[in-house]
């Protein structure tokens, strides 16, 4: 059954679940980048932003694109924004490219 033919009561319980599933595997992949961090010495700090990095950036990069394909450029375009703060990137940028909206 396609997304648009679910009630919002189904939408929201599904939403809920996948929260829940992120939460638990969020849990546990930081327990296991803290034990291969003890085990490699590479430290906590290195290996929770170069794997829990990586393992979490794809589904940003998923948002963004399956949003783009289906024609919503609003929210691409703030998720793809999202991304770039999140990543350090603080050149202030306005908030929608050739309009005179303060940059955020």
């Amino acid at each position: 059954m396609p997304f648009a033919e679910m009630s919002i009561l189904l939408l929201l319980v599904l939403f809920a679940g996948a929260a829940l599933v992120i939460l638990i595997g969020g849990t546990y992949m930081t327990g296991l980048a803290d034990r291969i961090a003890d085990r490699t010495g590479f430290g906590e700090a290195l290996v929770g932003a170069v794997l829990l990095g990586a393992a979490t950036s794809p589904s940003g990069m998923v948002v963004s694109i399956t949003a783009a394909l289906d024609g919503r450029a609003s929210l691409a375009f703030t998720q793809a924004r999202f991304l770039s703060k999140a990543s350090g990137d603080e050149r202030g940028l306005p908030a929608h490219p050739g309009c005179n909206c303060p940059a955020y």
